[in-house]
């Protein structure tokens, strides 16, 4: 992510609280003050269950329908919580894995809303994603683990693949210190299960420092494991010293693994370009206000035109028969410009009072569910209105599609559109929509 602050800000939420990281030092942060820099939000969902590798029977084309299910079957999955796939791989026809993280919809509403009323908002990952994440891009020639130190948890990512074969999450109760060696002893059974499991070994452990306030490489690791440790930066918290490697490894989040809704993730590499965009932006204006400027000219030199006409039209209507019939034809040609000149006019005033496409899109994204994808989209403009067509899917069961679906009417609506038609194929592959709606435009009271 070479888009991202050069001195690798991002902000790590976890049982601790939520700290920002910036340079050699981290603070606190307090209620809703974040930087005016694009950064990274990693978040910790540490009240809820998973993550971890589920093995489905069934084609991968519907892994996160059966995944899904299963989940909410064996009682992981409730209401409150929501479901993210990592990634999935298909073992054979009729079988496949995945990999998924579970957080909780109250905690994710909330950063949503952080993210929207900041400035320049911010790129959300969960930390078991970021786990899974970091374990592909470190591209290992072997089979090799991953733990990821957070405070009161540790993350193993391990295998012998590009995605890990086993995910899991350890909570560490009371003084880290004191129960890190339980925690680690765990990893390191189920590390042995793995390897008689799959019929590998896994002797390199990479160890990553989330959060800490002591120096992990002065405390004895009870397996017999090689440990590599990855980067760590000291960083001035208050008092104290706090130690982090996330900074070093941020380029390898992808943006496809962020929380944020797709059409986000792809703007937010533009955030770089900001001063060039306002740039042409600028040049743009400097464009249509010359533009302006030289039809304003032309409709004044046509009314002169047309006034010098019409008095030649008066002198020669006094000559002979055969003359005025002449003018008469040179009369028909200046009402002709004339019409035009009206019609341009109208034009204008139809363009004045349009909404701007941007804006649309705009409002369109702000209201739009998360769920809701927008595959394609058609805006007509009229004399005093417009006409807007969607096109796209809704990636959830048919009943909470449907409920989807009708909260997006009912915004649009709410956004003084009519819907005009509406169609939803509701099935376990995707749920398809169609909608049209319009929205007259508001007229706009001239200025003096």
């Amino acid at each position: 992510m070479n888009f991202l602050s050069t001195d690798n800000r991002f902000i790590l939420d976890t049982e601790k609280g939520a700290i920002l990281f910036g340079g050699e030092t981290a603070r606190l942060l307090s209620g809703q003050q974040l930087p005016d820099k694009e950064l990274i939000y990693i978040t910790d969902f540490f009240t809820s269950p998973g993550p971890g590798i589920l093995e489905l029977h069934g084609s991968s084309k519907y892994a996160e329908f059966l995944a899904r299910k299963q989940l909410q079957d064996s009682g992981e999955l409730s209401e409150d919580l929501q479901l993210q796939i990592l990634f999935t791989e298909k073992i054979d026809k009729q079988n496949c894995r995945i990999g998924y993280t579970l957080f909780t919809q109250e905690k994710n509403k909330a950063l949503f809303e952080l993210h929207r009323k900041s400035k320049q908002g911010f790129l959300l990952y969960d930390a078991a994603a970021a786990a899974c994440e970091i374990y592909s891009n470190l591209k290992k020639n072997s089979p090799f683990a991953l733990v990821l130190h957070l405070p009161q948890a540790l993350i193993l990512a391990a295998g012998d693949q590009k995605n890990p074969t086993q995910l899991q999450r350890y909570a560490l109760t009371g003084e880290e210190q004191i129960f890190l060696p339980d925690a680690i002893t765990a990893i390191d059974a189920d590390l042995r299960m793995l390897e008689q499991d799959i019929g590998i070994s896994v002797p390199e452990i990479c160890w990553l420092e989330g959060l800490s306030s002591f120096d992990i490489k002065q405390t004895e690791l009870s397996w017999q494991r090689e440990t590599y440790f990855l980067p760590v930066q000291e960083y001035k918290f208050d008092d104290q010293t706090l130690y982090s490697g996330m900074g070093h490894v941020l380029d390898k989040l992808k943006l496809a693994q962020s929380l944020l809704p797709k059409n986000e993730r792809r703007t937010y590499p533009l955030l770089r370009a900001e001063p060039w965009l306002w740039i042409i932006f600028l040049i743009g204006g400097l464009f249509l206000a010359a533009t302006t400027f030289f039809l304003q000219q032309t409709v004044q030199t046509l009314d002169k035109k047309e006034t010098n006409l019409y008095r030649k039209q008066t002198k020669l209507a006094e000559k002979t028969q055969n003359t005025l019939s002449r003018t008469r034809d040179r009369i028909s040609d200046i009402k002709l410009e004339k019409e035009k000149i009206a019609s341009l006019a109208q034009n204008l005033d139809q363009a004045q009072n349009a909404p701007a496409v941007s804006r649309i899109w705009n409002m369109l994204a702000e209201i739009k569910p998360v769920h809701l994808s927008l595959k394609a989209w058609q805006v007509n403009f009229f004399n005093n209105h417009l006409e807007l067509r969607l096109e796209g899917e809704i990636r959830m069961e048919p009943d909470q599609a449907q409920r989807v679906f009708t909260e997006f009417i009912a915004q649009l609506e709410k956004n003084d559109f009519t819907v005009l038609n509406r169609t939803l194929d509701l099935n376990l592959d995707n749920n398809k929509y169609t909608l049209q709606a319009s929205k007259k435009f508001a007229k706009q009271i001239p200025q003096s």
